[in-house]
């Protein structure tokens, strides 16, 4: 038993620890095609509050993968992402962000994105 806490206690306490990145990192990261990097980049970028790097959590905004990792569990990638981009902007859109990629979301952050931009 004292194993098994010690086995979850170390990778807790990895999981936690993240990753620092450069924005040519990230870049690459959420153009690439591993899924729990893709999700860590996004929460990186999350918690730093870059908005210069929206443009690139709208490329491919409607990735349907769902991650297994006990931090966020059971969530999509596009979920993440417009979460990720509300919390950031402050600015809800009038449909709720669910796990299914919706076009009417991602166009309204689009939308906010290209206005901002201007």
């Amino acid at each position: 038993m004292r194993k098994l806490i010690l086995v979850f206690s170390t990778i807790a306490i990895l999981s936690c620890s993240g990753r620092s990145y450069n924005k040519n990192e990230l870049i690459a990261v959420l153009n690439g095609n591993n899924r729990d990097s893709v999700i860590d980049a996004i929460k990186f970028i999350k918690k730093q509050k870059d908005t210069s790097l929206i443009p690139y959590l709208l490329k491919n905004a409607a990735d349907p993968r769902i991650s297994h990792r006990a931090s966020s569990y059971g969530r999509s990638v596009y979920n993440l992402k417009m979460n990720a981009i509300r919390s950031m902007t402050g600015i809800s859109p009038s449909i709720n962000i669910t796990d299914k990629p919706d076009s009417a979301v991602i166009k309204f952050y689009m939308g906010l994105y290209l206005k901002n931009r201007e």
